[in-house]
């Protein structure tokens, strides 16, 4: 929605200092504070393995030195890009929209300071343990935890002042966030221990259980609310069995990755396998139908909503391949040789596609601008998809060709986060251009 220019004298308008980015302007609003933390963790991580990525390559390697690694890459890539900057958009989210939800007062965005910048000091000295130190990168890692833990109590303490009837979404959202930290707390402690099987089960068990179960259950409230006036059948959408059974396709994945550690054998554990992948195909069904079915209509004219639409395309099909994944492994016994596609099918296709869409909005909305995807985020979406794309196909391409399409997923993927972040990061620290408050 555009809001019209004051028609006041020209001595009225704000003055050009007042619209030039400042820090003190992060503070006016939760979700400036959180989302230009996330969106700095964001771009330094992306850039990062970009680096990382380019140094492997054998033509690099004759003329440049190999970057440092104290901590294996893997590990350290993939814990900063599951529980380093999703956390922080859900700080900056949660305490924008969730107080409306629960009709009580918001908490100044003051009192988020010291929880955001634990996360991102966390977080920037996980990369740099990476590289240098593991006890630094150790110590960052229990440092994002208290921060997000911190969060999750503040939450909390929003639920219990609240006397709203409905109470389970942001009751759900602080039981995955207290479970997020408790990862990252696990995640510490595995790497004081040298245990690195149980520091990436951490990762995805944080993954599973945390950040995936934020978005189904934030979506779950929020997209019959975003396209109600565009498409009237997505009030279905927020029915509670159908979010209940998204979340048990979620944490039965968040419990198989902590249990796998047992390296468990025998009739039960078949069981236990074989029904988490009926229910994991069963639930991707569902979605493929509903979110292919939500996109090929022409009804939804702004484009963002055809990002949500397709964030759950990519959701179905990560079930999807891992549900295939746990009946090769139930048939033939160990993982199938793309098992790292139904991970990147849902951070990359899924939670990112999601995070563009919604954080564009919150962002958009509270700023005065209109709630569209415009000519400079469709094409971002589209460098996400080509990006995510590109490692899926790495992962099932010649071992010639791997290194390359992993050099190229990371460029797209760089290229899309940076130019958005540096877009709304500028956005977060100056004021709203129709001269209101937030």
């Amino acid at each position: 929605m555009t809001t019209a220019a004051p028609s006041g004298p020209p001595h009225l308008s704000p003055a050009p200092a007042a619209q030039r980015w400042r820090p003190a302007h992060l503070v006016l609003a939760p979700y400036r504070l959180g989302f230009a933390a996330a969106m700095a963790t964001l771009m330094l991580a992306s850039l990062w393995w970009l680096a990382v990525q380019c140094a492997a390559l054998a033509p690099v390697r004759t003329w440049h030195a190999a970057l440092p690694t104290a901590l294996a890459p893997t590990l350290a890539h993939a814990a900063v890009m599951v529980l380093g900057f999703f956390p922080l958009f859900f700080t900056g989210f949660i305490f924008t929209a969730v107080p409306r939800w629960l009709h009580v007062t918001r908490l100044t965005p003051h009192r988020l300071v010291r929880p955001v910048l634990a996360q991102l000091l966390g977080w920037l000295a996980w990369l740099a343990g990476a590289l240098w130190s593991p006890t630094l990168a150790l110590t960052g890692a229990a440092c994002a935890a208290w921060g997000l833990g911190w969060v999750a109590w503040l939450l909390l303490r929003l639920v219990r002042k609240s006397h709203d009837d409905d109470r389970v979404h942001p009751r759900c959202i602080a039981a995955a966030l207290a479970w997020g930290s408790a990862c990252l707390a696990a995640l510490a402690l595995a790497l004081a221990l040298q245990q690195m099987a149980a520091a990436r089960a951490a990762v995805l068990a944080g993954l599973w259980g945390c950040v995936a179960v934020v978005f189904v259950v934030a979506a779950h409230r929020l997209i019959a609310y975003f396209s109600a006036d565009v498409l009237p059948r997505l009030a279905r959408w927020g029915h509670f069995p159908i979010l209940w059974v998204m979340l048990a396709a979620l944490l039965g994945q968040a419990g198989f990755e902590l249990l796998q550690l047992l390296q468990p054998t025998g009739m039960a554990w078949q069981w236990l396998l074989g029904t988490l992948a009926c229910v994991q195909a069963l639930v991707a069904a569902v979605l493929l139908r509903q979110a292919i079915g939500w996109w090929r209509l022409r009804r939804p004219r702004n484009r963002l909503m055809r990002l949500f639409f397709t964030g759950f395309v990519w959701l179905g099909l990560a079930l999807s391949l891992q549900a295939f994944a746990h009946g090769w492994q139930l048939v033939r016994g160990g993982q199938p040789p793309w098992s790292g596609a139904a991970l990147h099918a849902l951070t990359m296709g899924c939670l990112a596609t999601l995070m563009l869409a919604m954080v564009t909005r919150v962002s958009c909305g509270h700023s005065g601008r209109a709630r569209l995807a415009d000519a400079v985020v469709w094409p971002l979406f589209v460098l996400l998809q080509l990006a995510t794309l590109a490692r899926l196909a790495a992962g099932v391409s010649p071992p010639a060709a791997a290194p390359w399409l992993l050099a190229g997923a990371a460029a797209l993927w760089a290229l899309a986060m940076t130019a958005w972040g540096l877009r709304l990061g500028h956005w977060y620290g100056c004021p709203r251009p129709d001269g209101k408050p937030g």
